[in-house]
This record gives structure tokens, sequence and C-alpha cells, in this order.
């Protein structure tokens, strides 16, 4: 967990230094969360291993999706996906869950939860599995459970995106029904593009 919140607080002095630069306080949050979220994941060494988890997960997408956001202040992010970028908002709530999850770990009420969960967590026993269509393979008990709570949220986090994504698809091709608009019909049927999404608060 050290390196890993070294590379997130790494991250977080990157994610200052335009809006310092820009005197643009509204996009300093991202930087100063992710801070805090370092601090946490350092933290966290002395949690449950079955949080940790949870902390080592939010805290690498943190510094994933932080990056792309990065990017795209800084106008690096490739043309090709101009309509694909990532929300400000998805690094800084990644961030704040890993902070959450830390905080929430120390509740008395969690910490007695969590000694149960956590003797699978920790144990040290080979297992052996078998992923079809691949061959079986052994691994110790504890890295086997960690690797299926890591394929499970990201399966979870695949899902939501996904359902996002087709929201989009369908606002914009009912939409295109609706005005008669041939030409977005057909590009959201065969290329499945959508407009930069647009929200008005009134």
């Amino acid at each position: 967990m050290k390196p890993l919140s070294i590379a997130v607080a790494l991250f977080g002095l990157v994610a200052l230094i335009q809006p310092v630069k820009d005197m643009n306080a509204a996009a300093a949050v991202l930087g100063v969360v992710t801070l805090i979220a370092a601090l946490t994941t350092y933290r966290s060494v002395a949690i449950s291993s079955f949080l940790k988890i949870f902390v080592g997960i939010f805290s690498v997408e943190t510094i994933i999706f932080g990056l792309a956001v990065v990017a795209v202040r800084a106008g690096l992010w490739p043309q090709y996906f101009a309509e694909e970028q990532p929300p400000e908002s998805l690094p800084l709530t990644v961030a704040i869950f890993s902070i959450l999850v830390y905080a929430v770990s120390r509740l008395r009420t969690v910490e007695q939860i969590m000694r149960i969960a956590d003797r699978y967590f920790d144990a040290g026993e080979m297992a052996s599995a078998r992923i079809w269509p691949f061959r079986a393979y052994q691994s110790l008990e504890r890295r086997t459970a960690a690797a299926m709570i890591v394929f499970l949220v990201v399966i979870n986090q695949a899902e939501v995106a996904i359902t996002v994504r087709l929201s989009f698809f369908n606002r914009a091709w009912f939409d295109a029904i609706q005005q008669r608009n041939e030409t977005v019909f057909w590009e959201q049927l065969l290329l499945c593009s959508h407009p930069t999404p647009s929200f008005t608060w009134e």
C-alpha cells in the first residue's frame, strides 16, 4: 500500500500544477482530495485485508482516471476520442470512495465484522482453481480471493459504464427519430457515436 500511496500523492501534485498555475480553485479540488486519498491509502496498511482491496482498487483508478482528466485539461487527449472524454468528476469520485472505505474501516462494528472476513483474505494455504477454457492453476488462497474481488468490482463498474453509454445512445437515437434527422439516426445506429452531452440548469 505504501508504494501505491506514493503514486497517488505524486498524481495529486501533478493534478495541482495546472489549476494553481491558472488560479482555478474548482479544478484544484481534484488534487487536494487526491492528496487526502494518498494519506488514507498510506494509513490503510493497518486496516482489514478485505477493505484494503477496495482502497487499492479505488486508489489505482484515481490515478488512471485522473491522468485521463489531466490529459484532457492539457489538450493531450487524442482527437479520435474527443467525444469520449472522461468526466472531471470521475477521478474525484473514486478518490472519495477510497477515503470513505478507510473511514468506514475505523468504525468499531466494521472492525469486528471484518475479523470474520479477514480469515479468508489472510489465508496462507494453497488453492487450486480453474477458469474455463484455461488450465487449472495453484495460488495462495488470499491471492485468489483478492483477484475475485477485483474482478467483481471491475465487472460492476464496466456494467455501470455500459449502462450510462447506452442511455446517451438512446437519448440521441430517439431524438433523431423524433426530429426526423436521418443523418444522426444512421450515425447512432451504425457508428454508435454521440454528441458531447450538454446540461442546462434552470
